[in-house]
């Protein structure tokens, strides 16, 4: 996979549209912690200036406002703007008021109340954007005695009950309402993780960001459907999810998503 790496700015993008640009603090399988890189438009203090040199990256950088985002999100790296070890030291400098700043200088741009809690609510945004329709329930079938139980709550035949039983597809919240109903468990009990989490978090890497909007732009779906349609059609697929298969077998999956 495409390696995102602590001090490299990339811009965050969804459905083809740049949404932000952004520094990665902390990586990890499949999304990253980020500091907002802004223009000089919204450069005012707590923001930290950006040196000449990096100023293609941006005008400020914010460490006051660190975001969790999916790695869905990344879109093109543009470049390394400062070391594991500087990020080291602001951070430290962050926690103490008193601190002088080494690395960076205070930003000078005006303060602008609307702008500022415009810039919070479009980052707020972003941590809680996931890539995948809501409501979605991964049925767990440890608790139930067989997949007849299932088919039962749900009114089901034998070749629609497969898809939910096997992980491809999530129940909707009225399935789920429905199987308490019939079973006397609790969510908890039925419902549990994607079991596909691995390959999801392969494809959120970067790695598949072009050839996902390629197919996006083929099949006129949205970015969301097309990645929804790849896990599903990988849930599909003959069972061989060693991790060096995961990739090819995803990149498989995503040539076979068609248009509506």
């Amino acid at each position: 996979m495409t390696t995102v790496t602590p001090g490299d700015v990339w811009t965050l993008r969804w459905d083809g549209t740049d949404l932000a640009t952004a520094m990665v603090v902390q990586a990890y399988d499949s999304f990253a912690v980020v500091w907002p890189v802004t223009s000089t438009s919204h450069s005012s203090p707590p923001a930290l200036a950006i040196n000449d040199e990096h100023r293609a990256l941006g005008a400020a950088l914010w460490p006051t406002r660190p975001t969790g985002i999916g790695n869905h999100l990344l879109g093109t790296r543009l470049g390394t703007l400062l070391s594991q070890n500087a990020i080291d030291i602001i951070s430290d400098e962050m926690e103490d008021p008193e601190a002088e700043l080494t690395v960076l200088p205070l930003a000078t741009g005006a303060y602008d109340a609307d702008a500022d809690r415009a810039f919070i609510d479009k980052w707020n945004g972003y941590c809680f954007h996931t890539g995948k329709p809501a409501g979605q329930h991964w049925l767990r079938t440890d608790k139930l005695t067989s997949s007849r139980a299932l088919a039962n709550a749900l009114n089901l035949d034998v070749v629609q009950t497969r898809p939910y039983w096997d992980g491809v597809s999530p129940l909707t919240d009225e399935q789920l309402t429905a199987l308490i109903q019939a079973t006397g468990l609790s969510s908890d009990d039925l419902t549990g993780p994607d079991p596909y989490a691995t390959a999801e978090a392969h494809l959120s890497s970067p790695a598949f960001k072009e050839a996902v909007e390629a197919r996006v732009a083929e099949t006129g779906l949205s970015e969301e459907q097309v990645r929804t349609a790849t896990r599903q059609e990988f849930a599909l697929a003959a069972r061989d999810d060693s991790a060096n298969r995961i990739d090819e077998k995803l990149r498989d999956a995503l040539s076979r998503v068609d248009a509506p």
